[in-house]
């Protein structure tokens, strides 16, 4: 038998060899290495390996609901974005929400990193809105709850009243009394000072106030005592 007849015997026994392989691979729930090249399938169940980008397009849609691609999961994460050096998870739209989440009982999207969530825009930055609740609430267990900044216009502008907690109140100066001591929910620090208004006349009287730092507390002073109750309303600001 010649060399190149047994050259041709040989590549048609590996031939059938690989094949058979394949199939036992297959028969045994395992895919073959061969699919998860480019070109290949997807397939559920297993670690898809791919060198150039998969794209899934549909040419007719019958809504704006109508989604391309569906994914459910009813323990965990339906879908998991993970990057190296880029972004996660990447939205885009043409006419409607880049990226939107929902759920009935948590957040309908949660950002972890150094920042949170990262929103620019050319109109908004960041748009939050209830019917009945907060647009947007931040908080902050040893830092600042909602930091706001502008180079050239106002860092915070607001249509509607501003609500103040722990830091506002209105406390009343007794009658015949020179002092009012409030005592705080909140730290005062060295650069905090307060804002007051009298609800009422003073009568030429003096209004200043003094603090103490070590117990949070300030007292009101008035220069005279009056013959009635005097209310002042104040704001601590740092």
């Amino acid at each position: 038998m010649s060399d190149d007849s047994m050259r041709s015997r040989r590549s048609v026994l590996l031939t059938a060899a690989g094949s058979a392989a394949a199939a036992a691979a297959v028969a045994l729930g395992r895919p073959a290495s061969a699919l998860g090249a480019d070109g290949g399938s997807l397939l559920l169940g297993e670690d898809n390996h791919a060198e150039s980008i998969t794209a899934l397009t549909r040419d007719t849609v019958h809504s704006t609901q109508d989604a391309t691609l569906v994914v459910e999961n009813n323990i965990s994460a339906a879908v998991v974005g993970h990057a190296t050096s880029g972004q996660g998870v990447i939205g885009r739209s043409q006419t409607s929400a880049g990226v939107q989440g929902y759920s009935q009982t948590d957040a309908g999207v949660n950002g972890f990193g150094f920042f949170g969530v990262w929103a620019t825009g050319d109109g908004f930055g960041l748009f939050g809105t209830t019917s009945d609740g907060e647009g947007v609430h931040g908080e902050s267990v040893n830092g600042t709850g909602g930091s706001f900044a502008s180079e050239n216009a106002s860092a915070l502008s607001t249509s509607g009243r501003l609500h103040f907690e722990r830091v506002s109140g209105v406390a009343t100066i007794p009658a015949g009394s020179f002092s009012k001591v409030i005592a705080l929910n909140t730290d005062l620090s060295g650069d905090s000072f307060l804002l007051l208004t009298p609800r009422g006349s003073l009568v030429g009287r003096d209004l200043w106030y003094t603090v103490d730092l070590d117990a949070d507390t300030f007292r009101l002073r008035l220069s005279k005592p009056l013959p009635y109750p005097i209310e002042v309303g104040w704001l601590i600001i740092d």
